[in-house]
């Protein structure tokens, strides 16, 4: 996943939820499953380059949380600890995102945490 062009216009697929009322970017070679809520989670979404079919499967983990960001955090802060780098978006109603995955995909991380972006619903002609 690290070794395809990161290029902006290379993000042509969305992962959209009405529920939760988020959208981020989907690199287009990539897969992505939702897992929903969980006990420890409010929502969780994995990529990856290959199918996914279970939780864990994608290198990549978009999951948003209760609470503030972490202490010393900023919104769209990208940092790398050891071998997995995380992204950081606040968001409404002291809730936030945290997107992580290996080091190796820091540009990926850096591009979906700048992206994401409230859900508008669709335009009725």
């Amino acid at each position: 996943m690290a070794k395809v062009s990161m290029s902006g216009a290379n993000w042509t697929q969305k992962y959209c939820t009405s529920f939760v009322g988020f959208c981020f970017p989907i690199h287009k070679n990539w897969w992505f499953k939702s897992f929903g809520a969980s006990a420890t989670v409010l929502w969780h979404v994995e990529l990856s380059s290959e199918a996914i079919t279970n939780l864990g499967d994608g290198p990549i983990s978009i999951n948003f949380l209760s609470g503030s960001l972490p202490s010393g955090i900023n919104d769209s802060d990208v940092k790398t600890v050891g071998g997995t780098v995380t992204g950081y978006r606040s968001w409404t109603g002291g809730r936030h995102f945290e997107i992580s995955a290996p080091a190796s995909l820091s540009e990926a991380v850096g591009f979906i945490t700048r992206n994401l972006e409230t859900y508008e619903p669709p335009q009725a002609p």
